[in-house]
């Protein structure tokens, strides 16, 4: 919901943020919403709402949802004139490249084309070639092809706009047979080279209740179905943006020592919106984050190989040393048997 207006604002700013606030965004909201939002009556928000219609400026639309009244202002039919410049659009092309790997073919055939589109909006045609030169490589490894499930992504991202519930099939890492949910898909999660759906689990009839959160891979759904059931529900507590990870785990804090050689790509990065480094006379820096994840918090430790010591939790401490001692043995046996 947007930030609430000073109690305190002159009718002029509250008549200006109510136009502002149904112009640009486009959503539905109903008295009691506008009065919460604003600070003030019901009634003062219909007189605003007269006035806004009596200026002939905006043409203010009406629904009602169980005897609710919800209102918004109509998109103008006469689109304003803008023109934009070579640099804007680069910036669209530089955004394009950056996640184009994780598009599916049709999807980035219709990116692509509809920046193209927009060079008509220069004012100046030679200067559309200037605008569509790309100036990025983005190297992935282990990439994901997405364009199998383009009409899942579709489905999903339709049936988020218009908060319905999806019956799904979704094969778990762990599992040989897909499995049947229903699910309040919330937003679409870019996270290393791949994509991810954030949504709740929900109870299977009348209104959609939450049972729990759910964080799935796009490319494990074998089955996406909007029904009509619709849904109003806030975004799952899992999506504590900034923490290290992506998992939904309770969130925990953790120590990892640097040596130097590794020490300046640690100081250069931002891995946690909580965290804290402690440069060591060695040379070495000393990291403490806020993380969600054990398994992934190990696996990143464990990339740096003798570079890098994770102090604390000390449950996570004994894993690694399991898993490092494992790893010893594999190898060790890999040598006796001479590959096998």
């Amino acid at each position: 919901m947007p930030r609430k207006i000073n109690q305190e604002a002159s009718p002029s700013r509250k008549l200006l943020g109510l136009f502002s606030l149904l112009l640009f965004s486009g959503e539905w909201y109903s008295l009691p919403d506008l009065a919460q939002i604003f600070k003030c009556s019901k009634q003062t928000i219909s007189r605003l709402l007269e006035e806004i219609e009596l200026s002939h400026e905006a043409k203010i639309e009406r629904e009602t949802r169980s005897r609710t009244c919800f209102y918004r202002i109509c998109a103008p039919k006469k689109q304003p004139h803008v023109s934009l410049t070579p640099a804007e659009i680069s910036q669209l092309v530089l955004c394009r490249d950056l996640v184009m790997h994780l598009l599916p073919d049709d999807l980035r055939a219709s990116v692509a084309r509809t920046i193209r589109q927009t060079t008509v909006l220069l004012p100046e045609p030679e200067q559309r070639c200037q605008a569509m030169d790309s100036c990025v490589q983005v190297s992935v490894r282990g990439h994901i092809d997405y364009t199998p499930f383009h009409g899942f992504l579709d489905s999903l991202l339709q049936s988020i706009r218009e908060k319905h519930v999806c019956e799904i099939e979704y094969l778990a890492a762990n599992r040989d047979q897909p499995k049947l949910h229903e699910i309040a898909p919330m937003r679409i999660i870019a996270y290393r080279e791949a994509l991810y759906v954030s949504a709740w689990k929900v109870t299977p009839k009348g209104t959609p209740e939450p049972v729990h959160p759910m964080l799935l891979a796009l490319h494990r759904f074998k089955s996406v179905i909007p029904t009509r059931r619709t849904f109003n529900l806030p975004l799952p507590p899992s999506e504590a943006e900034g923490l290290f990870g992506l998992m939904p785990q309770e969130p925990f804090k953790a120590r990892i020592r640097f040596d130097r050689s590794v020490a300046p790509y640690i100081r250069e990065r931002r891995w946690s919106t909580e965290q804290s480094l402690t440069a060591q006379e060695d040379g070495g820096v000393i990291l403490e984050l806020a993380a969600r994840s054990e398994a992934e918090l190990m696996s990143w430790v464990l990339s740096f190989g003798t570079h890098a010591e994770l102090i604390s939790p000390q449950h996570m401490r004994h894993q690694l040393i399991q898993s490092l001692s494992g790893a010893k043995e594999l190898y060790q046996e890999c040598e006796v048997g001479a590959f096998r």
